[in-house]
């Protein structure tokens, strides 16, 4: 077999919750979603979902949108996914034929629902269209008004809408606007940009912790304090501490303990997350995929010997800071005591850190191509990403 990457993309609806990810395959012989053989990609995606990865390390209780080929369309018997669990994405390069719509009515008859990928409207495809659940609409290929028309033309069968790829804020305003159903690319990653003085007056909190946390001469009182004016954050740390996850014999029921018991590094660590995902007005899906970056930096980091990988994890969480904190990144690590190597590496991909944050980055998208030129191998990549999800829902199930 090839080897497989793995990455996962969400799908949000209208008020920014997840309805699934779209689970991202990629050989290792292309950087982008060029595959050669279609069908044996279909088939290994099918196979690690099931056997390697799991379907439920990878979702969760959400929908897995899986891309099917003519083929698989075709032989429907191939497909043992759990009809309640997928969504069948079926390719733009799949005609109408006889032998298509036959295997559709088989798929829909067995409980799949069915998306069409990357559509535009025509007359010759209303055959896909009438046994289709869900459409993609690719939304840089079109004008607003192109779009709005696709829109108009597709409300007419029994569909919901899905915009893919959009990239701003402004997109996705307008997409819903238009009446789209689901969205689904970076425009939670592009953040609207903030005045210095927004930045102070409603982040301020969660920036001096962030901050003191790094400092190496900070004390266990200081701490103490800065923790307990956070109610919020002082009851997570506390049922953090003493939930199975952790596993402690006896209960921890005092900031001072837990700051002792953690130690600065892994305090920074959980109390950075625990206030990130509290960040009022954002989707918590926002955090998920930053903590999953910080954990798949320090994971793989480790496998390719980085000097120190805890600090791979913390180049991975602070490179989001900018979605989280509605500010550009430039902006807000200067307010944080940052060496100017790790400033770097977050906004330039500069040393191994930043090279190591960039091949992550892509990898979010399904591009493999720098991990591989770091020497990540398929096995190797793939277990670090489902450890980190696996890290990441326990860290906030408790949290």
């Amino acid at each position: 077999m090839h080897e497989i990457f793995l990455a996962r993309q969400p799908i949000f609806d209208r008020n920014r919750d997840v309805y699934g990810y779209e689970l991202l395959f990629r050989h290792a012989s292309v950087a982008n979603a060029q595959v050669e053989d279609g069908d044996r990609a279909t088939s290994e995606v099918i196979v690690n979902t099931l056997t390697v990865f799991g379907l439920d390390e990878l979702v969760g209780n959400r929908l897995a949108f899986i891309n099917m080929t003519r083929s698989f369309v075709v032989n429907h018997g191939r497909i043992p996914l759990p009809a309640d669990r997928v969504v069948l994405e079926i390719l733009e390069n799949v005609a109408p034929e006889p032998a298509i719509i036959a295997g559709l009515d088989s798929l829909r008859s067995a409980g799949y629902r069915i998306a069409l990928d990357d559509f535009v409207y025509d007359p010759a495809l209303r055959p896909l269209l009438q046994r289709a659940d869900l459409v993609k609409v690719e939304v840089p290929r079109l004008s607003l008004s192109e779009l709005a028309e696709q829109v108009d033309l597709l409300r007419t069968f029994n569909v919901k809408l899905l915009a893919e790829k959009v990239e701003t804020p402004e997109g996705f305003e307008a997409c819903k606007e238009m009446g789209f159903d689901y969205f689904q690319g970076y425009f939670l990653s592009r953040p609207s940009t903030m005045s210095n003085k927004d930045i102070l007056t409603s982040r301020l909190p969660i920036l001096k912790l962030i901050a003191t946390l790094q400092r190496p001469d900070v004390q266990v009182a200081e701490l103490e304090e800065l923790i307990s004016q956070d109610i919020a954050l002082s009851y997570k740390l506390l049922r953090y501490l003493n939930s199975s996850f952790v596993g402690l014999r006896r209960p921890i029921d005092s900031i001072r303990e837990a700051v002792v018991y953690l130690g600065t590094r892994k305090l920074w660590t959980l109390a950075a997350l625990i206030a990130l995902a509290s960040i009022p007005g954002k989707p918590q899906e926002q955090a998920v995929a930053v903590m999953i970056r910080a954990r798949l930096c320090e994971s793989a980091g480790r496998v390719i010997g980085v000097e120190n990988p805890a600090r791979c994890f913390m180049v991975g969480l602070l490179s989001g800071l900018d979605a989280l904190l509605d500010a550009p990144l430039e902006q807000i690590l200067q307010k944080l005591p940052l060496n100017e190597a790790i400033s770097s590496a977050i906004l330039h991909g500069e040393g191994a850190e930043g090279r190591l944050l960039s091949a992550v980055r892509d990898l979010e998208t399904g591009c493999v191509a720098r991990v591989r030129e770091l020497g990540l191998n398929a096995a190797e990549t793939n277990e670090a990403y489902v450890e980190a999800v696996r890290w990441t829902e326990e860290i906030r199930s408790v949290c």
